[in-house]
């Protein structure tokens, strides 16, 4: 969790989160997938 929001806030804040993580290359979108899925110590769902 990287923030807390209010409920009326919660969709501005997902959408603003969402542009974050697009703003990034698919690159390095899969690999920070494959670095979670490393983490938890389960097998990465895209393979």
């Amino acid at each position: 969790m990287l923030e807390v929001v209010d409920g009326d806030r919660l969709v501005e804040a997902a959408l603003a989160r969402a542009a974050e993580i697009m703003a990034n290359g698919p690159a390095q979108v899969e690999l920070t997938k494959e670095g979670m899925w490393l983490a938890l110590g389960t097998p990465s769902r895209g393979r």
